[in-house]
């Protein structure tokens, strides 16, 4: 347990040398470019955190195991229904959740097969945020997209 604790804070470590002033200024710009939607984008990124601790308990949020995967997942899909309000088209919402995960992958960087995972399992959150979306005809709950996205874990990518 200590050994992978330490492992963690290794890459955290490594994670936050690596980072360039552009890359988290271009992070920035972009939340800042669409303040009303800072709040959902935030809650968004909490929420997924705390729920994959608790639905998959004994896998790290950090790895590349399916604690990871679900985070990914489920953060995507969080952060297009927090942000549905202020956007017409549910596509829309889709769209800057993408751009918000897609910018994460470029300011954190992994090495490749790490960044295929996170991409792979963004996609699989908002692919199941928009069918749960068109099959409701309205914004799904928390609740709803946490569970199924639960129910279909093994068809995320893992590398562990």
């Amino acid at each position: 347990m200590l050994k992978v604790k330490l492992n963690q804070l290794k890459k955290i470590g490594t994670t936050v040398k690596s980072l360039s002033l552009s890359l988290c200024s271009k992070m920035v710009f972009t939340l800042l470019s669409r303040p009303h939607l800072l709040w959902g984008t935030g809650m968004a990124t909490v929420q997924a955190t705390i729920i994959s601790s608790e639905k998959c308990q004994g896998s790290s949020n950090m790895g590349n195991g399916i604690g990871n995967a679900y985070k990914h997942a489920l953060w995507s899909a969080l952060i297009a229904q927090k942000t549905k309000w202020a956007f017409n088209d549910y596509n829309d919402a889709i769209a800057w959740a993408k751009r918000i995960t897609d910018l994460h992958e470029v300011c954190f960087p992994n090495v490749p097969e790490e960044n295929k995972m996170d991409l792979g399992n963004n996609s699989k959150g908002l692919d199941l945020y928009k069918k749960l979306y068109l099959q409701n005809k309205s914004n799904p709950t928390q609740k709803l997209i946490a569970e199924e996205l639960f129910k279909r874990r093994e068809t995320l990518i893992v590398l562990e």
